[in-house]
């Protein structure tokens, strides 16, 4: 996996790579989801401060 500009490509669209970045990762603490960019950094924030995650996710990178 190489280098990511986070913050430089906030708002840009996943490429292929990401995405299979992204799948590895999911697959890795053994769960699915659906993966999208975020549009913004306001669209960012309001995905990270979402009050319905799953927690299936924390306690896979917990037990990573």
């Amino acid at each position: 996996m190489g280098e990511i500009p986070w913050f430089a490509a906030a708002g840009a669209p996943l490429d292929a790579a990401e995405r299979a970045d992204a799948t590895r990762y999911l697959d890795g603490l053994g769960l699915t989801a659906r993966i999208s960019g975020a549009a913004g950094w306001a669209a960012a924030r309001g995905i990270v401060a979402r009050t319905d995650w799953a927690p299936a996710w924390w306690d896979g990178e917990a037990a990573a």
